[in-house]
């Protein structure tokens, strides 16, 4: 090779350095994945318009994907167990709130001769009575029968009767309540408590002369009805005994009653 050659092919090897140090000198173009900044990469446009650790990717976070995606490794892909509706999901999961989950969180989420069992609805007998036929009851999802009313005062416990404020005389709900305890009257012999009570407000003495006039009031129905008043003690506790503690209506109105128990 001439000297005259080797000299040229040391100026076009220096001048080819030169140009190379310049574009990196002023920023100048990268090969594409590599770059210095995002713009680098939405040169390019091919989806991966962010750079990270010198090289462009699809995303930097979450917020760079779409609905149901995340970002891993810089690459957007689906997040496990999100959707969009329930062909999303596997069955017999359906899509609720954008995640897959059970098909049923209760029975109000299935179909009325449905149940929700471990998530999932299962076909049954019946939910309640009137989907049995006459004569018959649903128990456990399935028709028994035939039903069997109970037996009167079954367990010697007379039920509550209860009045309205500042009341002693008898609602007209009450008298169903005072003809099934007769039951209790008839059935055994012994003697009874007739015991009033009343809600907190009102001062001591009067809720004591309040519980008094409902406790007579409701043995003075018994007494019509042939119950000697000799098996009846009338009893007046005043607020002295809740049964309903808090300062609300719905406590007030269990208190204001009148129990009868026996002696």
């Amino acid at each position: 090779m001439t000297l005259g050659r080797l000299q040229t092919t040391r100026d076009l090897f220096v001048l080819a350095l030169f140009v190379t140090a310049l574009g990196t000198l002023l920023g100048g173009c990268r090969q594409y994945p590599r770059c210095k900044n995002d713009q680098h990469c939405v040169d390019y446009d091919r989806g991966t318009p962010f750079c990270v650790d010198r090289v462009c990717r699809t995303c930097r976070d979450d917020s760079h994907c779409g609905f149901c995606q995340q970002c891993d490794n810089n690459q957007c892909v689906h997040t496990p167990g999100c959707c969009a509706d329930d062909a999303d999901c596997p069955s017999p999961t359906v899509c609720r709130d954008g995640r897959c989950g059970p098909q049923c969180l209760s029975d109000d989420d299935c179909g009325a001769l449905e149940r929700c069992l471990s998530g999932t609805c299962t076909a049954v007998e019946c939910r309640t009575d009137d989907q049995c036929p006459p004569g018959q009851r649903c128990e456990n999802y399935r028709c028994v029968g035939p039903v069997v009313p109970p037996e009167p005062c079954a367990d010697r416990r007379f039920q509550t009767v209860y009045f309205d404020f500042d009341e002693s005389r008898l609602r007209a709900d009450a008298t169903s309540t005072l003809e099934t305890n007769m039951a209790c009257f008839e059935r055994f012999t012994e003697s009874v408590n007739v015991e009033g009570h009343c809600d907190e407000r009102g001062t001591t003495e009067y809720n004591l002369a309040l519980g008094d006039r409902r406790a007579r009031a409701v043995r003075d129905w018994y007494e019509t009805r042939g119950i000697p008043r000799s098996r009846m003690n009338k009893i007046s506790y005043g607020e002295n005994r809740p049964v309903a503690t808090g300062s609300t209506e719905n406590a007030w109105r269990q208190n204001r009653r009148v129990e009868i128990t026996w002696r």
